[in-house]
């Protein structure tokens, strides 16, 4: 058997597809199969799934109606054959020649570890990702450095199950999924992936495996190349009329209500339920933009049950007035806001 099962999810990537492969047949590690869970894609796909699997005996895929990122993952850990380790990268990211040698090192030598997740670097093509906002997605990377356990050699930094799960609640730490590497037998779950999300199906992911006591370990180098085109699923884009942003933010909540159902100690809870309360308004907000007074003032309600706060509770009373007064009032505030 293969010992990583190298796992690629697609929709629509056909030409950034051919990098992402080709950058796992450049790993100085060899010892892999490919699965790549085609989700339902109408572009040019199928051909460049063809070829490859022509050129290369290690790889195969399966084509699915189109149903989302996690089920495809899913079915590509179903795939009939045994593996040790699942390695995970999205179409549009590429690897590093090192990742896998470095990455099944760690795993090798530390049979406690669950997980491996590394450093990455953006590629933004698109020019909305600031240099603040860059820099704070690098700062959750680099404090698990300052949160492990132990370090057993330079660049490798081990963090118990505990520290993961608490560093998770507070946004800490979030691996990237591209960097990552999973032990397969710390997964006791079929569905690895939960298909009800639409985003934060990989933070779910990995949330489940720390709440369950299995230690992470940071590799504090670059491993993976994130690909920001303008269209990837969680990008930044904040359009409350848009329809991908309510889908974001409904997926956003239930993955909060996720994690409240796994065991926290109290103080966790208090920093989950913060994150509940933000996602609820959210989305709350994202219902009266698109006209949804109803669906927006049982939010508003869920966001002060999470927790208490002024925005909630006055929105949520503004709510029950009439809908044109409701939304002339909200056109009155946003011409104030902008000056005109």
């Amino acid at each position: 058997m293969p010992l990583v099962r190298v796992i690629i999810p697609t929709y629509n990537r056909a030409a950034l597809l051919r990098e992402a492969i080709h950058s796992v047949l450049e790993q100085s590690f060899q010892d892999y199969e490919i699965v790549v869970a085609d989700d339902g894609s109408t572009d040019d796909t199928a051909r460049v799934l063809d070829e490859a699997a022509g050129r290369e005996s290690r790889l195969r895929f399966v084509i699915l109606g189109h149903g989302g990122a996690a089920r495809a993952r899913n079915a590509a850990v179903r795939q009939p054959g045994d593996f040790r380790y699942a390695a995970f990268l999205d179409a549009d990211d590429l690897w590093l020649p090192h990742h896998l040698e470095e990455s099944v090192r760690v795993l090798e030598e530390e049979p406690g570890i669950g997980l491996v997740f590394a450093d990455n670097e953006i590629w933004d093509l698109t020019g909305d990702w600031t240099e603040t906002a860059i820099q704070s997605r690098a700062a959750r990377h680099k404090n698990a450095v300052g949160l492990a356990s132990r370090s057993p050699k330079p660049g490798v930094h081990v963090l118990d199950g505990a520290v993961c799960r608490r560093a998770m609640c507070g946004n800490e730490i979030m691996p990237v999924l591209s960097t990552v590497v999973v032990r397969k037998a710390a997964v006791t779950r079929s569905d690895w992936f939960d298909a009800r999300l639409s985003v934060m199906e990989d933070c779910a992911f990995f949330f489940f495996l720390a709440a369950g006591g299995h230690p992470f370990c940071f590799l504090d180098s670059v491993h993976t190349r994130y690909r920001c085109h303008g269209d990837n699923l969680t990008g930044t884009a904040l359009d409350l009329s848009s329809p991908v942003l309510l889908s974001r933010y409904q997926s956003v909540l239930l993955y909060q209500k996720i994690k409240l159902d796994l065991p926290l100690t109290s103080g966790e809870r208090a920093l989950v339920r913060g994150d509940a309360a933000m996602a609820a308004y959210l989305l709350a907000q994202a219902y009266a933009e698109q006209g949804d007074l109803e669906r927006a003032r049982s939010h508003y309600a869920d966001a002060l049950g999470y927790r208490a706060s002024w925005a909630a509770f006055k929105s949520s009373v503004l709510s029950r007035l009439p809908a044109p007064l409701f939304y002339g009032l909200r056109r009155l505030r946003g011409a104030v806001v902008s000056g005109t």
